[in-house]
């Protein structure tokens, strides 16, 4: 942002001036995310800003050498909070690679290219607070230069156990500075043999903390019309870019190759991963019903 003032005198000695003394005749906004948020707000986003006043000699014969510059950092912390988003804290979950999400509060997430999410996660033991383990337990998992806002916890990393509880927090690094950080939350993994073993994956009415593992060369979901309703099935396949996929699912329990059909109740489908030459990722399936409400899913092909 670039201002500039109408021209003022300068006498002899000390000159005291306020912000009544001065009337503004341009301002200039650059194109980035932070000047447009600026221009609309009248506040700045969160960050370490460097800000010039500069004084420049107009010709008047006062002092024709006149031209100053002084330049200092202002720091805008209290506009930006960094939230953890799933699982939510003291949850329970099932799989062993759980998608971590997190979340800020500003209105736009472009990182300045010094800035960077990193994640951390242990074990909490019995008794200890989220604080305390995060502050005082082994590192089991942490990960640098992280850009987007979620992860699904990696394959090659050390495999969580059943049993047991884990906490973990997301911090925004700039310059090599925390700048933000999240609250510390928890969430266990369901002992193995309380999980449910079914050969079809159930979709849930809100974005999912599972992520199903999928080996085969073929995927099977199920899910319940409670509507009368007969007709087409609505289906949205994404990759983990959120780039949408062409698909179509056959009614698992219906005699032909139809598909894309859905009858009121149970219904369970069949995709073929063969068929979408889908490649080893993380995928989000989201199905919507006869009142287009949606219902999500997410799975990994290993």
């Amino acid at each position: 942002m670039d201002i500039k003032a109408a021209p003022i005198s300068l006498k002899p000695g000390l000159n005291v001036y306020s912000q009544s003394n001065f009337n503004v005749t341009s301002q200039l906004y650059s194109s980035t995310s932070e000047a447009k948020f600026l221009k609309t707000f009248r506040k700045l986003t969160s960050g370490t800003y460097n800000y010039c006043i500069q004084i420049s000699d107009q010709g008047t014969g006062f002092n024709e050498n006149l031209n100053d510059e002084y330049c200092d950092q202002v720091v805008s912390e209290d506009q930006f909070t960094l939230n953890l988003v799933s699982p939510f804290d003291g949850d329970e979950i099932e799989t062993l690679n759980p998608l971590l999400v997190w979340n800020h509060s500003d209105p736009f997430n472009k990182l300045k290219p010094y800035e960077f999410y990193k994640i951390l996660l242990t074990e909490k033991k019995t008794d200890q607070t989220n604080e305390s383990a995060i502050r005082t337990n082994e590192v089991i998992f942490s990960l640098v230069d992280l850009t987007n806002h979620s992860i699904n916890y990696p394959l090659n990393a050390s495999k969580l156990e059943y049993g047991k509880v884990y906490v973990w927090k997301v911090l925004k690094i700039s310059s090599n500075n925390t700048v933000a950080e999240t609250d510390v939350w928890s969430f266990k993994i369901k002992n193995k043999y309380n999980a449910i073993n079914t050969k079809y994956a159930v979709l849930s009415k809100s974005p999912t903390t599972s992520t199903y593992q999928v080996n085969g060369e073929k995927f099977f979901f199920r899910f319940d019309e409670t509507y009368n309703y007969n007709g087409d099935l609505k289906i949205n396949l994404f990759d983990d870019k959120r780039k949408m996929i062409p698909v179509s699912a056959k009614n698992d329990l219906a005699d032909s190759d139809v598909v894309n059909i859905i009858s009121t109740g149970y219904n369970s489908f069949e995709l073929d991963l063969v068929k979408l030459k889908l490649r080893k990722g993380a995928y989000y399936l989201e199905v919507l019903n006869s009142k287009n409400e949606k219902y999500f899913l997410s799975f990994y092909l290993n």
